[in-house]
């Protein structure tokens, strides 16, 4: 899972690895709107479970025109903002970034004592029910600023960045579905248009509080609503990216469905993970600015392989760290890792695709891009593809030193995607190159820095198998230390053919 414990950028803030609590209407406010001892609680045990990034749930920004759920937090008005300090305090103790999302139910709302619920138009939110107000652009530019409010009382609180709840048929939603917006204004008509409220939201945001803060908008990329007119399909999900990175978004948050189908948005567990990654897809492909999406993710695995298929950049995970808040610690504790702080030589005998989707897992060597942790190893050398792997040699540029034969056997039209989709082609860079096995070990044991002890050298297969390796005496008593680790008590050496080439191991 390398992919999954890389870490990655939303701006200039930086996010330990590529998990996103999703941000869920958990209702863990107290009355009134404050944060108290039950969110903290919660946001704090998924801070401490390993993820990365936390969206907390969407707060109110406006109780004069918009009536929010009971138990609804909220950060309309500046004196609710003390109470979330605690909160960020909280995720912060744990090297884990957070934002809030930023929340305005529009024609959703209950009839508040200023009257009619504020909306795009007068369109009810289900046919038959209450009309709304349709806002006048005076109205509107009022409550762009309390989005905008809300925001500066967020960064006051300790939020790392804020999200906009551009979908599931709330405010901004109502502007940007053509079902709900009938405007003939500049706030209606054209995808533009439509997009004016959240384009200038985000604007606002960066005036006040500048470019480094940053801001997510989610948005809807299908409504999948077919039967109902007028409504956005995938068609128009690249259009409205590309619009909301203009203007100035730092990042995207991908979602899909309306008040006509809910299961677009929170759909049943059973459905497929990937059901609506042509969605993810194709906003993906259409900005350059991070991606984060859901895609009905039930444990880490399926999250590495939603990176790995370049479907986004962050994957936001639900339902299952409500269930299980420490997945990420569990799922980084049953990862192959290597048992010693240091090794002075690591050879692998393979690397591939179905090993990991940078052919040897960076985190387990650690030599993650632009990120290096334990354990150091001074020499990393690869001897061969895997069978699997056909002529695809991403991951080769963590080596060190490698075989003529990879290369023989790769096709660089294959490996380059990779590097294109992933926007890391350090992993694609060209090791000293040697002719066979034997002198590509002796490579990576001559070129190590003489520091006036044996070597310690590992030999394993590669770093998906590594419940057997094989350790120089050096490391033997690093072994003995390991009360996870034992030994057999034979001495093996490797073995190699005419050619120079690596056949296996035999006792001594």
């Amino acid at each position: 899972m390398d992919k999954l414990f890389t870490p990655g950028k939303i701006g200039k803030l930086t996010i330990k690895n590529r998990a996103v609590l999703a941000p869920m209407q958990m209702m863990y406010g107290e009355h009134q709107g404050y944060a108290g001892e039950k969110a903290i609680a919660y946001y704090e045990e998924r801070a401490r479970g390993g993820v990365g990034l936390i969206i907390v749930e969407g707060v109110n920004v406006d109780e004069v025109n918009n009536k929010p759920w009971n138990l609804q937090m909220s950060l309309a008005s500046d004196k609710y903002t003390a109470s979330f300090q605690p909160l960020t305090e909280a995720i912060h103790k744990y090297d884990c970034r957070c934002f809030v999302q930023l929340h305005h139910y529009g024609a959703k709302s209950a009839p508040t004592a200023a009257g009619k619920a504020w909306a795009a138009s007068e369109v009810p939110v289900a046919p038959g029910g209450p009309s709304a107000h349709k806002m006048t652009v005076e109205e509107i530019k009022i409550v762009e600023q309390r989005f905008i409010d809300a925001a500066v009382r967020a960064q006051k609180a300790g939020f790392d960045g804020v999200e906009l709840a551009g979908s599931h048929g709330y405010l901004l939603h109502q502007f940007l579905s053509p079902y709900y917006n009938d405007r003939t204004d500049e706030y209606g008509g054209s995808i533009e248009n439509c997009l004016r409220i959240y384009t200038e939201i985000v604007q606002g945001i960066k005036a006040r509080l500048g470019r480094d803060f940053p801001v997510s908008v989610r948005f809807c990329g299908d409504e999948f609503t077919p039967h109902i007119p007028k409504t956005r399909t995938v068609e128009d999900a690249a259009a409205i990216a590309r619009v909301l990175e203009a203007a100035g978004a730092d990042a995207l948050n991908v979602s899909n469905g309306n008040n006509f189908n809910a299961n677009a948005n929170c759909e049943p567990y059973s459905y497929d993970s990937f059901w609506k990654a042509h969605v993810t897809r194709a906003v993906k492909e259409a900005i350059s600015i991070p991606l984060i999406a859901t895609n009905t993710i039930k444990d880490p695995l399926v999250a590495e392989e939603t990176l790995e298929k370049g479907l986004c950049d962050f994957v936001a995970l639900g339902r299952a760290l409500v269930a299980e808040p420490e997945l990420l610690l569990l799922a980084k504790k049953l990862m192959a890792t290597i048992p010693f702080e240091k090794v002075d030589v690591l050879m692998l005998e393979q690397i591939g695709k179905e090993i990991s989707g940078d052919g040897m897992d960076p985190n387990v060597v650690g030599r993650a891009y632009n990120y290096r942790e334990k354990p150091f190893i001074h020499r990393i050398g690869v001897l061969d593809l895997s069978p699997k792997t056909g002529a695809n040699f991403n991951g080769i540029g963590n080596a060190d030193a490698t075989t003529r034969r990879i290369l023989e056997k790769g096709s660089f039209e294959e490996t380059y995607p990779n590097g294109i989709t992933s926007i890391t082609v350090e992993y694609m860079r060209i090791p000293a190159m040697l002719d066979n096995d034997k002198l590509c070990v002796q490579f990576c044991i001559r070129t190590c820095p003489y520091l006036g002890e044996p070597l310690k050298v590992m030999w394993t297969k590669d770093t998906l198998h590594m419940g057997e390796f094989y350790v120089s005496e050096s490391l033997l008593k690093d072994v003995e230390a390991n009360p996870a680790l034992s030994t057999d008590g034979t001495l093996y050496q490797p073995v190699f053919d005419e050619n120079d080439n690596f056949t296996g191991f035999q006792a001594v």
